[in-house]
């Protein structure tokens, strides 16, 4: 395969698991808490401070936020689809920069291989769904990390010091510093085995240092100057680490099954992680090794200490989750990928064969599901047929598939396959569970009732002490929030505010000064709400 073949196979691959039904399901999760703040940023043209509700909120640091708005700039669409677009964008941008940049070392297949184990795990099928940062933050970790791996065992110091530490201020801006420190954990093991540690304290790595805060330090320190408490920003970051070491309160079962979690969230490669795990030391050492060879051996056996202690400090946190270990997941699957190419022939024959065999056997029972899913949804839902008959048609192509290629003399890669059974059951599952979802959710059709309340598009829309209101991403017309009545400045306009807010000096100032009427009372998100028409 042509390095350019294997860098659009990647990404179309990427672009058929994620694109199709990105938008089906309403948000969940913490997905509302990354987007209202891009909102605020789009309507108020601050990008330094976000705020959810009027207030500070920094929980996080903004990357996320502004990439979501820049999505919805790009799309002109405020959607569910384009909100969850830059996760999708960096999970296409790892499986590329593995297929182009691993060739080297592990050929054309082995390198888009290892890109594809990471996109078309369990947890990465989850997260890049959603307009969270797991997957953003996991895959700009294993960018920096395989682009260090290839340059470093080339002998390019000033390539694999530099470049990388731009793409770990990116993730500093997404999440935080907890990647630093589970990249360096995975590196240094390769320096120590190479006797090059001292390369730690070289010219390149320094100036990858002053890129590193390059990257973030400008946000930072804007933010500060912005907010003039240090405790909203660095402090909040501060007080949630803290807060992941803290013995009390811990939840023995949670504690107790995350390396099941883990082993699920790499699920379908976890049996052959496993195998790889336990055959690297016997595998041969390739012969005739030179000094890059020696490196990328050196570094293989870096990567399976820095992942296995890794993964032990990370299991053991007593207040940690198994999405915590996502930023090792890069690392896993270049040892998979190293392994695979290390293996002999007769070896890799049998391996694909058993996963050919499974992926046909997976492949039938995802076209089963999706036909009875077809005939019974739309008679249960009162859905339309059309895009469920689809579906089902589809996997049932799917699953012949192997069987129309061997028919004509062609191959059909096991890792393709199960990347299309992967692609056809998630988006016939979500085409089939967004209706049901959606009469489930209340965010979807709070947004609806909300949008039929303020018929007049050209007054103002006021959310006075409302908070994090997660209904509001699905109401399609602009929206102020303030949080303290210092800020209210009355005019024409809607206002919505918590019934308790009616007796307030603020709001009983306007049935003075104004002709208010009261339009309605809902509860919505568990809240009694009021709300005023001012004229």
């Amino acid at each position: 395969m042509k390095p350019w073949a294997a860098v659009l196979s990647a990404i179309l691959l990427c672009a058929v698991l994620y694109l199709p039904y990105l938008g089906s399901l309403e948000l969940r999760g913490e997905e509302p808490r990354r987007i209202l703040p891009a909102r605020t940023m789009i309507e108020t043209g601050d990008w330094i401070v976000p705020r959810i509700g009027g207030a500070i909120y920094q929980k996080k640091p903004p990357l996320i936020n502004w990439s979501i708005a820049a999505a919805f700039l790009a799309t002109g669409t405020r959607s569910d689809w384009a909100a969850r677009l830059p996760s999708v964008f960096w999970l296409a941008t790892f499986a590329a920069t593995a297929a182009w940049v691993l060739r080297r070392r592990l050929g054309e297949w082995g390198a888009l291989s290892t890109g594809l184990f990471f996109v078309t795990t369990i947890a990465m099928m989850d997260k890049g769904r959603t307009a969270e940062i797991e997957a953003m933050y996991a895959a700009q970790t294993g960018i920096a990390y395989l682009l260090w791996a290839v340059w470093w065992s080339e002998g390019k110091p000033w390539r694999a010091f530099t470049i990388p530490w731009l793409f770990l201020g990116l993730g500093m801006l997404t999440k935080g510093p907890a990647h630093l420190a589970l990249f360096y954990l995975t590196i240094i093991p390769a320096l120590v085995f190479s006797r090059r540690l001292k390369e730690l304290w070289s010219l390149p790595h320094l100036t990858g240092l002053l890129l590193f805060a390059a990257v973030f330090l400008p946000w930072t320190l804007l933010n500060l100057k912005l907010t003039g408490d240090p405790g909203k920003t660095t402090g909040v970051w501060a007080g949630e680490a803290a807060e992941r070491i803290r013995f009390a309160d811990i939840n023995w079962k949670s504690w107790l099954i995350r390396p099941l979690q883990v082993a699920i969230d790499l699920l379908p490669w976890t049996p052959l992680i496993v195998l790889a795990w336990w055959q690297t030391r016997s595998l041969p050492v390739r012969s005739g090794r030179d000094d890059c060879q020696e490196r990328w051996d050196n570094l293989i056996r870096g990567a399976r200490w820095g992942v296995l202690v890794g993964l032990i400090i990370l299991l053991l946190l007593p207040h940690g989750t198994a999405r915590y270990c996502q930023p090792l997941f890069p690392a896993i699957f270049l040892l998979l990928g190293d392994h695979w190419t290390r293996l002999g022939e007769a070896s890799r024959t049998e391996i694909n064969r058993q996963w050919a065999n499974a992926n046909l056997t997976i492949g039938w029972i995802a076209a089963v599901l999706l036909i009875a899913a077809a005939v019974a949804v739309p008679v249960l839902l009162k859905t339309g047929w059309a895009p469920g008959t689809v579906a089902a048609i589809t996997a049932l192509a799917i699953a012949l598939l192997p069987l129309i290629c061997r028919r004509h003399g062609l191959t059909l890669p096991p890792m393709l396959h199960t990347c299309l059974v992967l692609s056809v059951f998630a988006g016939g599952g979500l085409l089939h569970a967004g209706p049901y979802m959606d009469q489930r959710g209340d965010l979807r059709q709070n947004g609806r009732t909300m949008q039929a309340l303020f018929p007049d598009p050209d007054r103002p829309l006021i959310f006075y002490k409302t908070g994090y209101f997660r209904s509001l991403h699905y109401l399609r017309r602009p929206y102020q929030e303030i949080s303290s009545g210092s800020k209210f400045k009355p005019g024409s306009a809607y206002l919505v505010m918590p019934e308790k807010e009616l007796s307030s000096k603020p709001i009983q100032s306007l049935w003075q000064t104004h002709k208010v009427t009261e339009l309605a009372r809902p509860t919505w998100e568990e809240r009694k709400l009021a709300i005023l028409r001012i004229d």
